[in-house]
């Protein structure tokens, strides 16, 4: 079985900026590159990718690595129903609500994020794990 996963910007930054966990970040995108997990972000994950790029690269090299991520990323989006769950829900931060319930809407079966507050949030419906943890499953 392919574990479908969802990156959660944490991740991404940490590869393309080279923070800490990077080694752990490279080597989960290795895993969505070489087909071993079906890797997903969201538009606003990308959104915020794009702005750290740029920031740190200029326009022209953050351009190419967001087009290098999307061949090995699939972008899922929010809809109506997904961002009234979010707002109802007793989850704090709006954006790691969305994240949840579009996950769980799209039948992920991980959120893949170094945000311990967010790995808190994790339930029977979906698991928030870190890059590490994903790792020690393969």
């Amino acid at each position: 079985m392919v574990f479908k996963i969802f990156l959660d910007i944490n991740v991404l930054l940490d590869f393309f900026l080279k923070r800490d966990d990077f080694d752990y970040a490279e080597k989960v995108l290795l895993l969505a590159k070489d087909e071993k997990v079906e890797a997903f972000i969201s538009i606003s994950i990308l959104q915020t990718t794009s702005f750290y790029l740029e920031k740190s690269y200029g326009n022209k090299v953050a351009k190419e690595l967001l087009l290098e991520l999307l061949l090995i990323v699939n972008i899922i989006e929010s809809d109506e129903e997904i961002i009234l769950h979010a707002l109802n829900s007793s989850i704090n931060d709006m954006e790691d609500a969305l994240h949840f319930y579009t996950t769980v809407k799209h039948k992920l079966n991980f959120i893949i994020s170094s945000n311990h507050n967010f790995q808190k949030l994790s339930s029977t419906n979906l698991e928030i794990i870190s890059a590490k943890k994903l790792l020690e499953l393969f």
